[in-house]
C-alpha cells in the first residue's frame, strides 16, 4: 500500500485522489485523500504517520509540515528512549562486570594470603633449620673442646701413670 510504499523509500506523500492509485488499500471505509509521512532515525524508517479523508484534495502542503514536524519529534523521542535503554543496558553490563572483577579480585586475595601462609611457614621451617644448626654447632665446639681435653688429659695421666709405674719399678729394682 501507500503507507508500505513510503516506508520503502522514506520519502513523504499525498495522496490528492486515492481512486486513482492502486497502491491504496481499502480498509474499513473508501476515502479518497492520503497523507504519509515516514519516521526516520537517521536514514532507518522506523515508522510511518498515516492519515486518510473522505474528501480529495483534502491535505496541503501546511499538513505535510505539521506531520514532518511531528515525525522529527516522535523520531527524536525515540532516539533519547533507545539511548536511554543502551545507557540502561551499559549501565547493567558495568555494574556485572564490577560484580565479577571483585569476585575476582576477592579469589585472588585469596590466593595471596594462602601463597604468603605457605611462603611464611617455609620461611619458618628454613629458619628453624639454620637455627638448629647454628645451635648444633655452638653446642658441638664446646664439646669438642671437652672431648679434646679430656682426650689430652686422659694422656696425660696415662702417661703419668706409665712414667710413675717405671718410676716406682725402677725404685724397687734398685732396692
Amino acid at each position: 500500500g501507500i503507507v508500505g510504499s513510503v516506508a520503502k523509500s522514506g520519502i513523504a506523500e499525498i495522496i490528492s485522489d486515492t481512486s486513482l492509485d492502486e497502491r491504496y488499500i481499502l480498509d474499513d471505509d473508501m476515502r479518497l485523500s492520503e497523507i504519509a509521512v515516514p519516521i526516520k532515525l537517521g536514514e532507518e524508517v522506523i515508522g510511518v504517520i498515516d492519515s486518510e479523508h473522505p474528501e480529495k484534495d483534502f491535505y496541503t502542503d501546511r499538513h505535510l509540515r505539521i506531520l514532518n514536524t511531528i515525525s522529527k519529534l516522535v523520531a527524536n523521542r525515540i532516539d533519547k528512549l533507545k539511548e536511554q535503554e543502551d545507557k540502561e543496558h551499559l549501565q547493567k553490563e558495568i555494574v556485572q562486570m564490577n560484580e565479577s572483577l571483585e569476585r575476582q579480585v576477592l579469589q585472588k586475595t585469596k590466593e595471596n594470603i594462602q601463597l604468603n601462609k605457605e611462603i611464611a611457614e617455609k620461611e619458618k621451617s628454613f629458619l628453624m633449620a639454620e637455627m638448629s644448626s647454628l645451635l648444633a654447632h655452638e653446642l658441638n665446639t664446646p664439646l669438642a673442646n671437652i672431648q679434646n681435653s679430656a682426650s689430652a688429659l686422659h694422656e696425660t695421666i696415662k702417661q703419668h701413670s706409665t712414667i710413675k709405674n717405671f718410676s716406682l719399678a725402677t725404685i724397687e729394682t734398685v732396692k
